[in-house]
């Protein structure tokens, strides 16, 4: 592995590319809250429509910089589980926050493209008073989906395992559960931002541990499996 050189700008260059991991955890409060200012600052400049602020209501600026992470970590294993970055986003911490906000950019660009195919089938007036929207076919690739279901078991026994005796986060882990293959959220309103950042916390946790399992099965030569 190359050596690692950190200084008060997060990891500088060095003439390769930082892991995933690494960069997360060499990630600030301070980092994380410019991604947050970045992600809110996005939703605010695009969701201007009255429609579109009525569909993309309950999204989160938190939430979509945690789905970012999130992908760019599961990506390290697998491209088809989440995002790679290219080596070049991977060089420092500041070009790694430059390839989050591009993750961010196309979530939420996902986001936009998905509410626009829901409302082509729109009656004209309000969606409430005169119901009858016909969504499009889900476009989620079978295989996608099936490692996603991988990764929802063996994540979820995890967690529930490692929550037992934490009834707040038993609650909000219960809720993401249901919810986990259709919804990118943690947790909708309800739910105080604390726990939802300890179970988030949490699931990181158990995503590291099993990066760190599947890659002494890789090295060992033996089949990877969820």
């Amino acid at each position: 592995m190359h050596q690692i050189a950190y200084n008060q700008n997060g990891l500088q260059e060095t003439g390769g590319a930082y892991s995933a991991a690494e960069l997360l955890a060499a990630l600030t409060p301070e980092d994380y809250q410019r991604l947050v200012g970045f992600a809110r600052y996005r939703l605010r400049t695009v969701v201007t429509a009255r429609w579109l602020q009525r569909h993309l209501a309950d999204t989160d600026a938190e939430d979509l910089v945690a789905e970012a992470l999130l992908k760019i970590q599961l990506g390290e294993q697998d491209s088809r589980l989440g995002r790679r970055l290219k080596p070049e986003n991977r060089a420092t911490t500041a070009s790694f926050l430059v390839g989050v906000k591009g993750v961010i950019n196309s979530d939420l660009s996902h986001l936009l493209d998905s509410a626009r195919n829901r409302c082509e089938h729109l009656s004209i007036g309000e969606p409430e008073t005169e119901p009858g929207a016909v969504n499009p076919p889900d476009p989620t690739d079978p295989g996608r989906l099936l490692l996603r279901r991988d990764l929802h078991r063996v994540l979820f026994s995890q967690l529930y395992a490692r929550a037992a005796e934490q009834p707040r986060l038993l609650a909000v882990i219960k809720e993401w559960d249901q919810n986990f293959l259709s919804d990118n959220r943690i947790a909708r309103d309800g739910h105080s931002r604390k726990i939802i950042y300890r179970v988030r916390q949490l699931a990181r946790e158990i995503l590291r541990d099993l990066e760190a399992e599947l890659s002494l099965v890789t090295n060992e030569g033996r089949e990877m499996l969820l």
